[in-house]
């Protein structure tokens, strides 16, 4: 997500985002360079916009996606309307990426919601 507009992103500036489980030891790793064309970050982060518009969504969600290796075509795993908040989750890491501190972060949502 990116924190500067009330899309949500699959992650800072369109960029695709790999999480892996080990379910014995709960071990994740977030990636925020990985090695996909530029083309293919840009259609995942305009079809996340797509989907969270679709379903109404507003203010922040996180959009979960698997590329396959061979093709590069994308298909959506699920849209998070809430993401975990916590400073070891994905969307503080994100927003921080992009240059947005935790504070800041909230202070933003707060005010979107205000607006409502």
């Amino acid at each position: 997500m990116t924190a500067r507009s009330r899309r949500c992103r699959s992650a800072p500036s369109a960029n695709s985002t790999i999480t892996r489980r080990n379910t014995s030891t709960t071990i994740r790793e977030y990636l925020f360079d990985i090695d996909l064309p530029q083309e293919v970050l840009e259609r995942v982060g305009q079809l996340s916009v797509q989907a969270q518009e679709a379903l109404g969504c507003r203010d922040f969600c996180r959009v979960d996606w698997m590329v396959d290796r061979r093709t590069h075509e994308p298909y959506i795993l699920e849209i998070n309307t809430i993401p975990g908040f916590t400073s070891h989750s994905l969307l503080p890491k994100a927003a921080a990426r992009v240059g947005i501190s935790f504070d800041e972060l909230c202070q933003r949502i707060v005010m979107l919601a205000m607006r409502r």
